[in-house]
């Protein structure tokens, strides 16, 4: 079968752009894997939108990982002052006779018993006493040497069998510097019968 000249001279036309196409395709591929790689792909547009993307949402991130860290630490912190002020109201309720002054003392157990605060002095003790039948009296904070008899008119009846609340707060160290957040100090209380 005989092929028509003219479409023979059609096909040898349409060669060289064949040529030409496959040529521009293999440099592509060159300019693709080479070291012009990065700049090619900034080039073209669309793919630097996933770091634009990726830096406007790392700040959020970051701080949702950061206030995560922040509200476990201050848990952890809230559950060693109140398991101190725990130990702390035990040792009052216990040595309201033995010692001078069982506040003092109480308060040196709760700073003792809490090893995971950072700075243990900064805990501040609240004292209230029931008298047995009697009405609640607030006593000083780290002093209360009146305790320290079975039987006591200043407070209003006796000692033995009353009830005493023992309270510490602690100011948490704020996390971020830079901002303005006031943090709340943690405080936790017990009540102990005394014996």
């Amino acid at each position: 079968m005989k092929t028509p000249n003219g479409l023979r001279k059609q096909a040898m036309a349409l060669m060289p752009g064949m040529r030409r196409a496959a040529a521009s395709k293999s440099e592509y591929a060159e300019s693709r894997f080479s070291s012009g790689r990065v700049g090619a792909r900034l080039r073209s547009g669309g793919e630097g939108q996933s770091l634009v993307e990726f830096a406007l949402v790392l700040p959020l991130l970051l701080m949702l990982v950061f206030g995560l860290f922040y509200f476990g630490l201050y848990i952890a912190y809230f559950q060693s002052l109140a398991q101190a002020v725990g130990a702390g109201g035990q040792t009052l309720a216990h040595e309201r006779g033995n010692t001078t002054n069982p506040c003092a003392d109480a308060l040196t157990a709760i700073e003792n018993a809490s090893p995971l605060l950072i700075n243990p002095s900064k805990i501040t003790l609240t004292v209230t006493f029931t008298p047995y039948g009697g009405s609640p009296v607030a006593l000083g904070g780290n002093s209360c040497a009146g305790l320290s008899t079975d039987s006591n008119t200043e407070l209003g009846g006796k000692i033995q069998g009353g009830n005493i609340l023992v309270g510490a707060s602690y100011t948490f160290p704020c996390p971020i510097p830079w901002s303005k957040i006031v943090c709340s100090p943690l405080y936790a209380q017990v009540q102990e019968y005394v014996y």
